[in-house]
C-alpha cells in the first residue's frame, strides 16, 4: 500500500475526533448558557468559523442537509452570511430557504451542534430533531447513502433546483452570455490550482516557466481533440487559471466568461463580480449540452489526480452528460 494510501486512511480514521474537537471549539467560543429555545428548525451554516471548502462543497452540504430535513418534514433554512449574503446571488426557488422575521436563531445551549466536515461515514446529520434548532455545518455529497438508509428515491438535481435560482443580477449575466456563444455549446473546464502561478489557493505547488508552458500546450491540445468530437457546437472552457483562459480564448468557437477568478475558502475580501463570476461559471455550464472535465497528470495532490466537482455539480445541476478527460 502507498504511503499516501495510508495518510487517507489515517485521515478518515481521525475526522470524527477532529470534527468533535471543532465542535467543542465552536460551542465554547460562540455559543452561551440560557434557556432562550430558538424556532424549531435546520439551519445549514456558512459563517466563516469553519472551513467551509469551495462553491460545491457548500452546496453538496446544503443539499444533502435539505434531502435529510424533507424525510423528516424539518424546516430548513440557510444562513451563508460569508464572505458574502447567499441571496446577492441565489434565491428561492419553490422552497423558501430565507430566515424570516418569524424565526429566531439562537446560539445557545439548546441548539444543537452538527459537524459533518470530510466525514461520509458520520451518522450526526441523521440523528437531527424536529423540535429542536439545529445548526449544520456540511460538505458533502452523501445522498448515496441516504437514499439507501431510508429507501427514498432523491436526486441532487431535483433538490438543488427546489431550493435554488438565480437572482435578477446573476441572471442577466446568464443571459447576456448565453446571447454572447449563440448557439448550443459544450462546456470544458480545466482547475490548475497555483500550478500557473496565478491563483491563490493554499499552498499548492508553482510549476517552473517551462512545465508551465508544456502544460498549457497539452491542455490547447485537449480542447481541439474535444472540439473534433462536437463540430456542430460552440464551446465555454472555464477554469481557475486567468492565464489560460486569456490563451484559449484565441482559439475558434471558445469562447469565456471575462471576470477575475477566486477561490471562495482563500479570497474572503473580494468585489461582489469576483464572486459573481463563479456563479456564472457554474450556471453555463449547468446550461450545456455536456460538460467535460479536463485532468492532466501534471494535476496531482500528494502524487493523486486532483478530481475538481465543480464541472460534475454543475452538469447536475442542469441535467447535463459529464466526462472527465485524462491527458
Amino acid at each position: 500500500m502507498r504511503l499516501n494510501d495510508l495518510k487517507g486512511i489515517f485521515k478518515a480514521k481521525v475526522r470524527p475526533l477532529i470534527n468533535f474537537i471543532k465542535k467543542i471549539i465552536l460551542i465554547k467560543r460562540y455559543y452561551h448558557y440560557g434557556r432562550l429555545v430558538g424556532s424549531p428548525e435546520t439551519v445549514f451554516i456558512v459563517d466563516g468559523n469553519l472551513n467551509h471548502g469551495g462553491l460545491t462543497d457548500r452546496l453538496n452540504g446544503i443539499i444533502s442537509t435539505y434531502a435529510i430535513c424533507k424525510i423528516h418534514d424539518i424546516p430548513f433554512r440557510i444562513k451563508w452570511d460569508y464572505p458574502f449574503l447567499l441571496q446577492s446571488y441565489l434565491v428561492p426557488n419553490t422552497y423558501n430557504w430565507i430566515m424570516d422575521e418569524d424565526d429566531r436563531f439562537v446560539r445557545n445551549s439548546t441548539s444543537k451542534v452538527v459537524i459533518v466536515l470530510n466525514d461520509p461515514k458520520s451518522s450526526a446529520l441523521y440523528r437531527i430533531k424536529k423540535n429542536r434548532q439545529n445548526h449544520v455545518y456540511a460538505n458533502m455529497n452523501i445522498l448515496p447513502h441516504i437514499k439507501e438508509k431510508y429507501n427514498v428515491e432523491t436526486d441532487w438535481h431535483s433538490l438543488f433546483n427546489e431550493l435554488f435560482k438565480p437572482n435578477e443580477i446573476l441572471e442577466r449575466n446568464i443571459v447576456k452570455n448565453t446571447l454572447r456563444i449563440g448557439t448550443e455549446y459544450i462546456g470544458i473546464v480545466f482547475r490548475f490550482q497555483q500550478l500557473l502561478g496565478d491563483f491563490k489557493e493554499g499552498s499548492y505547488p508553482i510549476l517552473t516557466q517551462q512545465e508551465q508552458k508544456t502544460l498549457i500546450l497539452k491542455c490547447i491540445d485537449s480542447v481541439k481533440g474535444i472540439k473534433l468530437k462536437h463540430p456542430e457546437y460552440n464551446f465555454l472552457v472555464t477554469s481557475d487559471s486567468i492565464t489560460f483562459l486569456n490563451i484559449i480564448a484565441k482559439e475558434s468557437r471558445v469562447y469565456i466568461i471575462p471576470g477575475k477568478v477566486v477561490h471562495m475558502l482563500f479570497s474572503v475580501d473580494e468585489e461582489y463580480s469576483a464572486y459573481l463570476k463563479s456563479f456564472v461559471d457554474f450556471f453555463m455550464l449547468s446550461k450545456a449540452k455536456k460538460v467535460y472535465s479536463v485532468i492532466a497528470s501534471e494535476m496531482k495532490i500528494d502524487g493523486h489526480l486532483f478530481l475538481t466537482t465543480f464541472p460534475e455539480y454543475a452538469a447536475k445541476a442542469g441535467g447535463a452528460e459529464f466526462e472527465r478527460v485524462y491527458i
